[in-house]
């Protein structure tokens, strides 16, 4: 990129004054990130005042597991908002290194950043997860905290290196392993989780780090409207499944919506609501579950069933790494159950005695009528299942 077109340019520590260079503003982070005492001039040749949160900060694409991406249009104040909710200032401090091994194109490596940033601490960057090499850097690094998103938790649980000790303190697990306990004991760690998307920030959190109920995203944060819908926007009852819709208390803590595609804008803010497009139901205490992306459902025999029951009656086989559950044609007009299976290193998985396997843990209808072993599964570089490839592979 040409310096002709940078405007600004964000700078991380240091104490002294920034000057100009050409057409080039020079701004401290503190005062994009609204830190209290930030001066005009400290922060630099501009106005030393904070980014207005409408001002787009990027445009990041969603993940395409479940279809073609968007461009989101992700304003300063939801980056912020989103910072907050992942690691809030009150947790970290100077002396953390949040390791990150995620694309920058990720909204998790962004509010990040700013997480490290808010604190003085430090980033630590790594393009893509790798298993093999986790540990290895955690150490080298002195990472205190790090976020596993999909099935990093669960390929570390599983991998046979496991160390004595490390700098780890924190870890934000997106979902929870069955295991959590175990994890937790094993690596001295707190663990917290939260649920999120692209398009907003984390409304849905874990409280105090407790993830005493595995299966739950945690409790809705202050800040947020939260309902759990039917197919023509009526709320349901506690414990019924439904869509998950959102607002915010302020504004411009979400997207501003979809680049370039305001139908698809449209479509998710109607009735003045943001639709997730994932089901999810609640409880009488307020504790949220997911429960599949609304795409990935599945319909056979009258009955729904959810993909992700399917793949953790799966994941228990002690021998299976990887699944994933999708829906494929049936020649009697419904859906049929397909479930794609990784296994672990040097094991041999038999397509039969794993269905014998499943049969004991789930009712009939919801057992897969198909099974593939696969070497991997196609996957996002945040380590997202592509299951639109899947039900292609599928048919």
């Amino acid at each position: 990129m040409r310096a002709a077109n940078i405007e600004k340019v964000v700078v991380i520590g240091g104490d002294g004054d920034l000057d100009s260079v050409s057409s080039i503003d020079f701004v401290r982070a503190d005062a994009i990130l609204g830190a209290k005492g930030v001066s005009a001039a400290s922060a630099g040749t501009g106005s030393g005042s904070p980014i207005p949160g409408h001002v787009p900060a990027c445009i990041l694409y969603t993940s395409g597991t479940t279809g073609l991406s968007k461009g989101v249009i992700v304003p300063f104040a939801q980056l912020k908002e989103a910072a907050f909710g992942v690691f809030p200032p009150t947790v970290l401090s100077h002396e953390d290194a949040i390791y990150l091994p995620f694309p920058p194109s990720h909204i998790t490596y962004r509010a990040n950043l700013i997480s490290a940033a808010r604190v003085r601490g430090r980033a630590v960057l790594r393009e893509r997860f790798s298993t093999d090499a986790f540990w290895a850097d955690i150490e080298k690094y002195q990472c205190t905290a790090t976020l596993l998103l999909g099935a990093m938790a669960n390929f570390i649980q599983k991998q046979d290196f496991q160390p004595e000790s490390t700098p780890l303190r924190r870890v934000q697990m997106i979902p929870v392993i069955p295991e959590v306990e175990d994890f937790k004991k094993r690596h001295d760690v707190l663990v917290t989780t939260q649920w999120g998307m692209t398009e907003v920030c984390a409304p849905i959190v874990a409280v105090d780090y407790d993830v005493s109920i595995p299966q739950s995203c945690g409790r809705l944060r202050e800040g947020f409207e939260a309902r759990i819908v039917d197919e023509f926007d009526r709320e349901v009852e506690d414990g019924e499944a439904g869509e998950l819709v959102l607002r915010s208390v302020e504004p411009w803590h979400f997207a501003s919506g979809y680049w370039g595609n305001p139908e698809a804008t449209t479509a998710s803010w109607r009735n003045l609501w943001f639709h997730t497009g994932d089901q999810f139901r609640r409880d009488a205490q307020g504790n949220y579950y997911l429960l599949d992306r609304l795409k990935d459902s599945l319909r056979r025999r009258g009955e729904n069933i959810s993909s992700v029951e399917v793949e953790a009656a799966v994941l228990e086989h002690p021998d299976v790494l990887e699944c994933a559950v999708v829906g494929v044609d049936s020649e009697w007009g419904e859906q049929e159950v397909m479930a794609f299976v990784v296994p672990k290193q040097s094991r041999h998985l038999d397509e039969s005695d794993l269905d014998t396997f499943v049969a004991s843990r789930l009712a009939e209808f919801m057992r897969p009528r198909y099974i593939e072993v696969v070497d991997a599964l196609p996957k996002t570089p945040t380590e997202k299942i592509r299951k639109a490839d899947l039900r292609e592979r599928g048919r």
